[in-house]
């Protein structure tokens, strides 16, 4: 039998509701589980507050339901907008919506450095013939 998403909006706080993350999940009980598991190997400021504090210190409230994926995204969008404008000091990377909606200058400078000399997949791989005209058209079609 197929599980029924159940869309919810929920942030995170130690407790004192000044809330520090906002995120969207379709099967919360699961989030709830990789946000716990993300502390053994910490790469997001999420995670690295986690860790910091104790996970027995984090505490979820569950803000807003939605009934589409589509209403979700939004959703969390307003959420991290209003929070933020109320001045909650979130470690979103993103404005929200499951997407890189205006990513911080710190993230963009990860993510430009991750595709610069060997850590580019093209790094030491000429074009052929056939990639360089494929290239040229499609760069000539975007003037």
């Amino acid at each position: 039998m197929t599980k029924v998403p159940e869309y919810v909006i929920y942030a995170m706080h130690l407790g004192d509701q000044r809330y520090r993350y906002v995120g969207l999940s379709g099967d919360f009980r699961q989030r709830v589980y990789n946000h716990k598991a993300s502390i053994k190997k910490p790469k997001t400021p999420i995670a690295k507050w986690c860790l910091k504090h104790g996970w027995d210190l984090v505490k979820f409230d569950i803000l807003d339901r939605a009934e589409t994926i589509e209403e979700l995204r939004d959703l969390e969008v307003a959420w991290i907008a209003k929070l933020r404008a109320e001045g909650f000091e979130l470690l979103n990377l993103t404005d929200g919506g499951e997407g890189l909606l205006n990513p911080s200058p710190e993230v963009r400078a990860r993510m430009s450095a991750g595709r610069v000399g060997e850590k580019n997949h093209r790094h030491g791989k000429p074009m052929t013939d056939l990639q360089r005209k494929a290239l040229a058209l499609y760069n000539e079609a975007r003037k």
